[in-house]
Formats: C-alpha cells, sequence, structure tokens
C-alpha cells in the first residue's frame, strides 16, 4: 500500500528494479522493515520507492536507509540523486534536505520536471511535490 496517500510503484516494476539490483532492504529478524528502489537515468540515480514500516519509523532505519543508498551510489560513480516528494510532509521533503538534498526547479531539470507533470496529471494538488538532487561529488 501507499505511504501518506502516495501512489506507489506497480509491484512489477519494483520486481525489474529488484531483479537488476537496485535495492535496498532493511531486514529485522528475517522481516523486511524498510526498503528503497532506485533507477539509473544517465550519472543520476532516481528513488523511486522509500518506504520504512510504521513500527520502525523514527527509529533511523530510513536514514540509514538512505545513507547506504549514497554510499553505493557514489561508489557506483553516481553524480547525484534524484527525487520527487511531498513539499509539506514532516517525512519527506525536510527530511530529505536534512540529508543533504536540495530542492531543483523543474525548468532546470526536464526529467525531474516530466515526472512532476505526471504526478499533478494523476491528481496531486499543484504545488504539493518537490523536485529533489542530492550532488554526490
Amino acid at each position: 500500500g501507499g505511504v501518506a496517500g502516495q501512489h506507489t510503484v506497480p509491484v512489477e516494476r519494483l520486481l525489474r528494479y529488484i531483479a537488476r539490483g537496485h535495492c535496498l532492504v532493511a531486514v529485522r529478524e528475517d522481516a523486511m522493515i524498510g526498503f528503497i528502489v532506485t533507477e539509473p537515468f544517465g550519472r543520476e540515480l532516481h528513488v523511486w520507492e522509500f518506504n520504512v514500516h510504521p513500527d520502525w519509523q523514527g527509529r533511523g532505519v530510513g536514514s540509514t536507509l538512505l545513507r547506504g543508498c549514497i554510499i553505493d551510489a557514489r561508489n557506483s560513480g553516481f553524480g547525484a540523486l534524484t527525487l520527487t516528494t511531498f513539499a509539506e510532509v514532516p517525512w519527506n521533503a525536510p527530511f530529505y534536505r536534512r540529508m543533504g538534498f536540495v530542492d531543483i526547479d523543474g525548468s532546470d531539470h526536464p526529467r525531474l520536471a516530466g515526472e512532476l507533470a505526471k504526478e499533478y496529471g494523476h491528481g496531486q494538488p499543484p504545488g504539493s511535490r518537490v523536485a529533489m538532487i542530492r550532488d554526490l561529488a
């Protein structure tokens, strides 16, 4: 299911990303408690889905997963991580800003502008979403 009413990536697509190795998971006693799914776009790695089980939120699982993703992406030669997220939800944009992401104007980044347009086309209220980037240099 979705988190905060967000449409999640279809399972078939998640399975394709996982098969290609673009997924990190957090496991506790054989149960998956969090995951992050990404896809490469040139030298940028885009975060499609990032979830932590509600019982484990606020305990450092998400920040540890994201730090792992940042290290892995840097070691793999990516120049940046990108994502789109809710602008006002506390554990979305403000969390990513604390983790080194900055807001990016869609007009400066055509791929992310297209992603925001798709999200608004699927019913997200205008201005509710923000595109973000984290330099890995």
